[in-house]
């Protein structure tokens, strides 16, 4: 699959749909186990009162209002074709399957040729899996878990108050890609306290899981999240933006070829962080990676190496 010094998202998309495709953001009625008192009142130490629906409507914009926006922008900007409904903000699949479901529906009345869901790897119930392979059969689409995980460290995930563990992640990861849905995984590199070694080790877990696509996210610092007073009072820190393009690399090199990369690095309105990407833009840090791969001679895969992570199961 790989063209360039990595497998990009938008070359996947391409390949997958036959022409340039586009993800149109969806923000619904819900909420998280971690916010609601399940797992715990305040969400992951990174994770703001918003959650990371930054730049979404409200959630109770009708569906088609928002998908139809979104689309119009992207026929405009991009010359899009084709388009994923991506049901983004907070955890989608926690609330009633019935509820979920139909607000999939409304969004497949767009002409969609596929939708994206956000999620953590602790909310998906076999109800959730059944319902969705009926609706996938039936409209003949492409279903993507999104998957949040952040780092392949245990430690580090309580941490930072995900509620979950690395091995919930790969058990859930691998019983929905035997049941025919795709994945993408969102991480963090650079979380405090995690290390060069975390990092490989994720790659690992990538692999191993056979994750469709990767989302890398940069650390920031939003408001109103747990982090922020931390950070602000110096009790955490995040590292050097050269830091940040080292583990990249790293992770880059020994990833499977063959997995898209949809984002090196982290998008977050000024308004809403206390730090972001070093007060660079976001694609001054991905050009930094790129040459470093290009002066290098390095490319996505150049020491992947099929050997697994851990024990499997599901």
């Amino acid at each position: 699959m790989l063209s360039t010094k990595i497998y990009a998202y938008n070359e996947y998309l391409t390949h997958k749909y036959g022409a340039k495709t586009y993800k149109c953001p969806i923000n619904i009625p819900s909420t998280c186990p971690n916010r609601d008192g399940t797992l715990g009142h305040h969400g992951c130490s990174f994770c703001s009162a918003k959650g990371t629906g930054f730049e979404s409507h409200h959630n109770m914009v009708p569906i088609a209002e928002q998908i139809n926006a979104a689309r119009d922008k992207m026929i405009a900007r991009y010359k899009a074709k084709k388009f994923i409904g991506y049901f983004q903000n907070y955890t989608n699949t926690y609330m009633p399957v019935e509820t979920f479901i139909s607000y999939v529906e409304q969004a497949l009345e767009c002409d969609l040729v596929g939708i994206d869901i956000a999620t953590r790897p602790d909310t998906i119930s076999d109800a959730y899996i059944d319902a969705l392979k009926k609706i996938k059969a039936q409209y003949a689409i492409n279903i993507t878990f999104e998957l949040g995980l952040q780092i392949a460290n245990d430690s580090i995930l309580n941490a930072t108050h995900r509620g979950h563990s690395v091995q919930d992640y790969e058990q859930t990861a691998i019983k929905l890609k035997s049941h025919g849905f795709d994945i993408c995984t969102h991480l963090i590199l650079n979380l405090p306290d995690s290390t060069m070694t975390d990092v490989l080790n994720t790659a690992k877990l990538m692999n191993t899981v056979k994750t469709d696509v990767v989302k890398l996210h940069s650390l920031y610092i939003a408001k109103d999240s747990l982090y922020e007073k931390q950070f602000l009072e110096g009790k955490i820190h995040v590292g050097s933006v050269e830091d940040y393009v080292d583990r990249v690399i790293a992770f880059i090199t020994h990833l499977n070829p063959d997995i898209a990369l949809a984002r090196l690095v982290s998008r977050i309105p000024k308004e809403d962080a206390v730090f972001s990407n070093w007060d660079a833009s976001w694609w001054k840090i991905y050009n930094q990676i790129m040459d470093y791969l290009d002066t290098h001679k390095l490319s996505q895969g150049i020491y992947y190496q099929e050997d697994s992570y851990g024990k499997q199961s599901i």
